[in-house]
């Protein structure tokens, strides 16, 4: 059994607050002073301030079962982690960090508000924000590394 060391965790840790403080800083900002849509490319990428009630990709699911599911998905994320790849790597360590501090914050948002705040609007997606930005891209990561970061 691998033995967790606390400067394996460090980075991690660090990635997470920092990813969970850019998040709480936006979406302040978003709340209080995007009140009307900013056009950034026409008919392709704006900000537009929405209250996302779902999940993943606006799926609608009741409150309480996306609160009680978040911990369980959480920690057999983290514990599937833990057992398929080398954590002692820094590019995992931020990786995870990302992911972390991404799920944390709209967490945070389901608990406070009742819903996740949203800010970018994509014509092609369901608007998201930046939370949902780290966990998606580093969920892409960790798949495309899969093959190259040393498994366990």
């Amino acid at each position: 059994m691998k033995k967790i060391q606390v400067k394996h965790i460090v980075i991690f840790l660090l990635i997470l607050g920092l990813s969970l403080g850019i998040d709480r800083i936006i979406k302040y900002l978003a709340l209080n002073y995007l009140l009307q849509d900013i056009s950034i490319i026409s008919g392709f990428l704006k900000l537009e301030l929405t209250r996302n009630v779902g999940i993943a990709f606006s799926i609608g699911l009741p409150m309480i079962i996306q609160i009680l599911i978040f911990p369980v998905l959480f920690f057999m994320g983290l514990y599937f982690i833990y057992k398929y790849f080398d954590t002692t790597k820094v590019s995992v360590q931020i990786i995870c960090g990302a992911i972390a501090g991404g799920a944390v914050g709209n967490f945070i948002d389901r608990i406070y508000y009742g819903h996740v705040i949203d800010y970018i609007s994509v014509s092609i997606f369901p608007v998201f924000n930046l939370a949902d930005m780290e966990i998606v891209i580093g969920i892409f990561l960790l798949v495309v590394f899969y093959g190259k970061i040393k498994r366990v």
